[in-house]
């Protein structure tokens, strides 16, 4: 009798953090395959204490990255040699050169996960020695991969242009399908009052996701509070200017929360930020995680007009599209939308409907017939 086959999973992050890790984990699990994944916890605590099928590697207290990463890679391969895997699956650019290492010792299979293009992520953007290397890493490993993923199809044909490959496979990150049922989670843990109408963004607090932008609108809307739902690497400036503006009882950080619990929080909302800002290629194509999450949880969108996320706003009438850029034409979207009843109920109306096209459940089906072709192979 044949071996399962076996997908190790590489990741510098925490699996009950991510969505799409868990889910591609969860839908390869489901479906027989055997699954392992080696993580590399951010913090120096791991949140999962290593065991049959999950390593989690806990990165060294020093903050540089490069360290923290090269300690990752060298700790992390001789465990993902030993699992001696029928494929490995880089789920995000700075697990690939792990990953790739592995499949080269072990004569397996090489899948990576492009998220997004990581040398031209806003991050980036001064800091020329690190993009530099990170797009010679794309470049040299990229083409070596039997598959390629991609969130998008923009994205997708931008890989396919850049590494000369075949186009990646699009797989959207969207939330298992639910029942669809309204909370009042947010307001109730942080005493947000009735009259209060509660704006959220939700994901990582890190450049060019807008988040300035939102902080500045909620100045200029004050019957409104602003939630940020995540952790990153500018909780302590927005902390500050918080503090600054006086703005305590009606702006609110709340920590990333796992994602099987995540949308009882997102249904919470009154409407859903995603002001991704026009900081290169990679999030001009952006299709974010917390758009589909908005739309599952029946909460209308303010969202940055870019072709994919305009693409999903317009085609379904899920909210509105404004330029990031423009913080009078985000505040009047908002503003529109908290006091115009009927367009308020329409959007809801339609996120629902909408909901049951952009889920899990059908887009695992790409995942599904990826790794069974390369099973095959």
């Amino acid at each position: 009798m044949p071996e399962v086959f076996h997908i190790c999973f590489t990741f510098v992050g925490d699996l009950q953090f991510d969505s799409r890790l868990s889910r591609c984990v969860a839908t390869l699990s489901n479906h027989g395959y055997r699954v392992s994944v080696i993580a590399s916890t951010i913090k120096h605590q791991a949140k999962h204490p290593p065991d049959d099928w999950l390593i989690s590697i806990p990165a060294p207290r020093i903050r540089r990255a490069f360290v923290r990463l090269f300690s990752y890679w060298l700790k992390g391969l001789m465990p993902a040699v030993r699992k001696r895997a029928d494929c490995y699956f880089a789920s995000d650019l700075y697990s690939l050169p792990l990953a790739f290492l592995a499949s080269r010792i072990t004569r397996a299979k090489l899948v990576y996960d492009s998220r997004e293009l990581y040398s031209r992520i806003a991050a980036l953007r001064d800091r020329k020695l690190t993009q530099a290397f990170w797009s010679f890493i794309e470049q040299k490993i990229i083409p070596f991969a039997d598959a390629v993923l991609a969130v998008n199809d923009s994205l997708a044909e931008a890989i396919a242009d850049r590494y000369r490959i075949a186009k990646p496979v699009a797989l959207m990150n969207c939330p298992p399908r639910r029942v669809n049922q309204k909370t009042d989670l947010l307001r109730k843990l942080l005493k947000i009052p009735r009259t209060s109408k509660i704006l959220l963004y939700q994901g990582g607090l890190q450049v060019g996701r807008g988040l300035f932008i939102a902080l500045s609108a909620i100045v200029k809307l004050p019957d409104s509070v602003l939630v940020f739902l995540g952790s990153g690497k500018l909780r302590d400036e927005i902390d500050r200017r918080i503090k600054k503006e006086k703005l305590q009882s009606r702006v609110f950080i709340l920590d990333a929360v796992p994602s099987s619990e995540l949308l009882d929080y997102t249904a919470s909302a009154d409407v859903g930020l995603c002001l991704i800002e026009n900081l290169g290629l990679s999030y001009y194509h952006s299709l974010p995680n917390k758009l589909f999450e908005y739309i599952a949880a029946g909460v209308p969108v303010i969202a940055s007009n870019f072709p994919e996320i305009s693409r999903v706003l317009r085609t379904h009438h899920v909210g509105l599209c404004v330029d990031p850029e423009n913080e009078a034409e985000v505040v009047d979207a908002i503003a529109r939308v908290l006091s115009d009843s009927v367009l308020r109920e329409t959007l809801v109306s339609n996120c629902l409907r909408t909901a049951e096209q952009y889920t899990w459940e059908k887009e695992e089906v790409k995942l599904l017939q990826l790794i069974e072709s390369l099973r095959q192979s």
